[in-house]
């Protein structure tokens, strides 16, 4: 594999992949599931893309699993996450996050509201 040697690096390196390119997120998303420690910005750039591609179910995976590691979310993760559900018609998942950004004492800011 081409990404052989990066499992313990963070995934900060990712934003240098090309966008618009949906099978090269799949293959980003390949990567980011062999690395131990993901870096909060990479992760919240990378929902950004895969929502430009319309991979809403790739993007809710990722920010499902970087609550599950326990990330200090902020609310630019859960703007971005809201903003992939409602721009790709899944306005209800994009209000249960709301809900649970809500829930996690994170104030929205003018982008979130």
């Amino acid at each position: 594999m081409v990404f052989d040697g990066v499992r313990n690096r963070s995934v900060r390196w990712c934003s240098m992949f090309g966008f618009g390119d949906g099978v090269r997120w799949c293959s980003m998303l390949e990567v980011i599931d062999e690395v131990e420690s993901m870096d909060l910005g990479a992760c919240n750039d990378v929902i950004g893309e895969l929502s430009r591609n319309e991979l809403v179910d790739e993007a809710l995976a990722l920010f499902r699993r970087m609550k599950d590691q326990d990330m200090d979310l902020n609310v630019v993760s859960w703007t971005s996450m809201i903003a992939c559900c409602s721009q790709n018609g899944k306005d209800m998942e994009a209000f249960e996050i709301f809900r649970e950004m809500q829930l996690a004492g994170v104030m929205p800011n003018a982008v979130t509201t």
